[in-house]
């Protein structure tokens, strides 16, 4: 059951993928949008995708090593692709970068479908906030498409170099 559905999540997001980039100008966020949608989609599907899109998101979330390893080693393949094909829109930005601002993408969609910390509390009112809903981890999740283009798009910044103790160079 777990490779069936991730079969099919891995199939989905590669042909959205493709029929965005086989269009004239792909964008960043439709790009995004090929990544985060069939998601979102596994994760509303009332026939066991939104059960099995949980468990995924919780096992993922609190780090299980070999899960993680059997998800790059199967299924690695498909972020590459949507890693190249965000270089390709933006050959600027070096894999490092691209690497941990898809992986903070990644995360958020994880925790969006994970149904824990904010997005399972009850509804609560605060100053220009609007109350939350029942839908408010799919609606955050499928907001992150759009929203995650801000991550991808920053100006790229080199950290300081790190220096050994006692280096003066």
């Amino acid at each position: 059951m777990f490779r069936r559905r991730l079969d099919g999540l891995a199939e989905t997001r590669l042909g959205a993928l493709r029929r965005v980039t086989s269009g004239e100008a792909p964008t960043l966020e439709a790009i995004l949008e090929a990544f985060v949608e069939p998601a979102l989609a596994l994760a509303s599907d009332r026939l066991g995708g939104s059960a099995f899109m949980r468990v995924l998101a919780r096992a993922y979330a609190e780090h299980d090593q070999s899960l993680r390893r059997f998800l790059s080693d199967n299924y690695g393949y498909v972020l590459k692709n949507f890693a190249q094909a965000i270089q390709d829109l933006m050959p600027g930005l070096d894999k490092e970068a691209l690497y941990w601002r898809l992986d903070f993408i990644a995360g958020a969609l994880t925790y969006a479908m994970s149904d824990f910390g904010m997005i399972k509390r009850p509804p609560v009112r605060s100053e220009g906030a609007a109350a939350c809903t029942s839908g408010t981890s799919l609606a955050i999740a499928s907001a992150s498409s759009s929203v995650s283009v801000c991550p991808v798009c920053a100006p790229s910044r080199t950290p300081p170099a790190v220096r050994a103790p006692g280096s003066t160079s």
